[in-house]
């Protein structure tokens, strides 16, 4: 269910108390008018009406006094929850970061120092780099289990594409290519080609054009894997749910494309 917002809370709150002080003053105003040998009799319950009427207005006016407070003070205490949690998830992505860095700085030295003739180690090298970096992304924001990394690899062709070189985390099955000529294609291309690092999130009207149709995801970052002279493809990571990531997060996409293209760069 929908949380209520805090603004809608706050409003709703105050038209109680506003409501409840009201009806209280109207009540502490009619009470002297009223009689006080009438009895109100509902099953077991016998008072006389004035002495009814006088605890109304006293409960009315203490949910008038009481209700902005009870709700000032769950404000303050989610509010801190809130900074609590958003401590912990930055030392968590510090943390993921590290262990993602670590390992991918003694993978780039060991492929520097490869010949350039080792082909068959290089690969193998630039194949553990790309696994860390699509780990390490699916870690990041998620967790392997709703978060799917994928590597595009360009190709010239023809057609001119971004072909899927290598996907981790979920399982759905990733698409297989974005081809010149589709409209698709040509929008994935064009952001790798102007060195763009792209964000979705739930508004759907915000998608280029071929990629409106149904999807297995909701949020979606993209950035260019590229050197300063060399776009070798286009890494994304894509979640099922409209607020699994943010703009925020395109920061530590774009760094980890960085990073992987100084590991695949020949």
């Amino acid at each position: 269910m929908p949380r209520t917002s805090p603004i809608r809370r706050w409003a709703l709150v105050a038209v109680i108390a506003v409501v409840a002080a009201a009806v209280a003053y109207y009540i502490q105003v009619q009470v002297p008018d009223i009689a006080k040998d009438v009895q109100i009799r509902w099953g077991p319950f016998d008072a006389p009406k004035r002495s009814v009427w006088t605890w109304a207005g006293v409960c009315l006016a203490g949910m008038a006094v009481g209700l902005p407070l009870l709700e000032g003070t769950r404000s303050a205490r989610a509010a801190t929850a809130a900074r609590v949690e958003a401590v912990d998830a930055e030392a968590r992505r510090q943390e993921v970061i590290n262990g993602v860095l670590s390992p991918f700085a003694s993978l780039l030295g060991e492929i520097a120092d490869l010949d350039r003739r080792a082909g068959s180690a290089r690969a193998r090298l630039q194949g553990e780099a790309k696994t860390v970096v699509l780990a390490g992304l699916t870690d990041l924001l998620g967790g392997a289990a709703k978060v799917r990394a994928t590597y595009f690899q360009l190709e010239d062709g023809p057609p001119r594409g971004l072909v899927e070189k290598g996907t981790y985390g979920r399982p759905d099955t990733p698409r297989r290519a974005f081809l010149a000529g589709e409209a698709a294609g040509d929008a994935a291309l064009s952001a790798v080609d102007q060195g763009q690092a792209r964000y979705w999130g739930e508004d759907v009207d915000a998608l280029p054009a071929g990629w409106t149709g149904p999807k297995a995801y909701r949020t979606f970052i993209s950035a260019p894997v590229a050197t300063k002279g060399h776009l070798l493809g286009m890494l994304t990571v894509d979640a099922p749910d409209p607020d699994d990531f943010t703009e925020g997060d395109v920061p530590s996409v774009t760094l980890l494309a960085r990073l992987l293209a100084a590991a695949l760069n020949e």
